[in-house]
């Protein structure tokens, strides 16, 4: 399984971005750092792939480049402010879920101090591995197949700055394929809590990927929202 893995960093993230690639180099087929910079003039050098993107850039158009360029089989995205204690296994457990598990369309990590966390969104266990079924994870750090990858293709980025909603849309295009979410609780990933942006400016634009769903998979996207969010015991009149 071809696997080309993507670190997004911006300015204060290179160092760790740099490190992540360095530790997937020989996990998988290729490695591409995707940054930005507030210095213009600054260039990420390594032995692995970086491309310099436009400050103006946040989450959606990064996430979009990622997309354009990746022809493998497997697209891993990684956050460059997520740790782990191995990284270089990660890819490794990720193929052989995907290989063993041909119905998983979303793959996850463990990560801390997510918006979902799992207890809320988990839908089921498997008796004979570590994977968790979800209804909704994160950008943090996820993998998908070439099957979504191509689904996603079609969502213009355009209309989201920060790309909120782009891992709700993974999820419905998943579930509208006859595939699942998953995450592996084998594989822990930490995150700091918080954004370097304002969250309210960033959860308004959630439906300008949303809507662009096609009627299907826009349905599908609010009933496993609903579902975390009614395990949560928050109010979902909202959603109705």
């Amino acid at each position: 399984m071809k696997t080309h893995a993507f670190i997004i960093s911006w300015t204060g993230m290179h160092e760790n971005s740099q490190l992540i690639a360095t530790q997937l180099s020989g996990h998988v087929d290729r490695v591409t750092i995707i940054y930005s910079d507030r210095d213009e003039s600054l260039e990420i050098l390594g032995d692995f792939e970086a491309v310099k993107v436009s400050n103006e850039w946040f989450w959606s158009k990064k996430f979009e480049k990622c997309l354009d360029l990746c022809d493998s089989d497997l697209l891993i995205l990684i956050q460059g402010d997520a740790t782990c204690s191995n990284w270089g296994e990660l890819p490794g457990k990720c193929k052989a879920d995907f290989l063993a598990h041909p119905l998983i369309g979303v793959w996850a990590p463990l990560i801390e101090k997510l918006f979902f966390p799992v207890q809320e969104a988990m839908m089921g266990v498997s008796n004979n591995s570590s994977l968790i079924v979800v209804s909704e994870t994160d950008g943090v750090v996820f993998a998908i197949p070439s099957v979504i990858q191509s689904l996603l293709r079609k969502i213009n980025y355009n209309q989201s700055k920060y790309g909120w909603g782009i891992e709700m849309a993974m999820c419905a295009f998943a579930y509208a394929n006859r595939l699942i979410a998953v995450v592996n609780q084998d594989i822990k990933v930490s995150h700091p809590d918080g954004s370097g942006y304002p969250r309210e400016d960033a959860l308004k634009e959630v439906m300008s990927i949303i809507n662009q769903l096609p009627v299907h998979e826009k349905l599908i996207s609010r009933l496993c929202f609903q579902y975390a969010i009614r395990n949560r015991g928050g109010d979902i009149s909202q959603f109705l």
